[in-house]
């Protein structure tokens, strides 16, 4: 990493986790760019899976699990 990178991830790091968040999505947003379209055809599928998680005909898993059981697989 240059001097100047780590001097901006220090400035960044510095501020409110509100202004890094933006910071991250807009830096993501560069480097892949999203596509309206794309994004309109994934509506109707983020509503049903929000839909399955709020009746419960799906249950969450969280990260760690989800991690793990995959940390497991793969180390044999």
């Amino acid at each position: 990493m240059t001097e100047q990178s780590s001097q901006f991830i220090e400035i960044a790091k510095s501020l409110p986790i509100e202004m890094r968040l933006e910071i991250v999505d807009s830096l993501l947003e560069s480097i892949n760019p999203t596509s309206p379209a794309i994004d309109e055809l994934w509506k109707p599928i983020i509503r049903r899976r929000i839909d399955d998680i709020r009746s419960g005909r799906v249950k969450p898993v969280p990260g760690d699990v989800v991690k793990a059981k995959i940390k497991a697989r793969y180390e044999k």
